[in-house]
């Protein structure tokens, strides 16, 4: 169950910030990214979560208070910066962990639940 609630989630995200940076990159461009930008933005939600941070604040924006507080929070909370790291993790190929072990595979860094351990720790803290 844990393994459909990560997929889901990664997914959520995912097209969350996929989103964002085709809205961003139409506003800009003034048209929709090619297949081949958007291949090369992957599933690394890291990735993904920092160039909106880059992009989507400009300056004249940026003086509102709120938005140089939402900017300085997606890019600088820890907890947030954690589960943001094991999303991108999962989404990166963890989620095929499990699957290299049983195709007798060696696995490719930290399991997912691995992973999300390091971050439960944290979240039942802050609760």
């Amino acid at each position: 169950m844990k393994q459909i609630a990560g997929e889901l989630i990664v997914a959520l995200v995912n097209e969350l910030m996929t989103s964002l940076g085709l809205l961003k990159h139409q506003e800009d461009a003034g048209q929709f990214p090619d297949q081949a930008m958007l291949k090369r933005w992957g599933h690394d939600i890291e990735i993904l979560t920092d160039s909106i941070i880059r992009t989507c604040y400009p300056v004249d924006y940026l003086k509102r208070q709120v938005a140089a507080e939402d900017q300085q929070f997606l890019g600088a909370d820890p907890l947030l910066r954690e589960a943001i790291s094991c999303l991108s993790h999962y989404g990166s190929g963890g989620r095929y962990h499990d699957l290299n072990i049983i195709r007798e595979r060696k696995p490719s860094g930290e399991s997912p639940e691995s992973a999300w351990q390091r971050l439960e720790m944290p979240l039942s803290r802050a609760t």
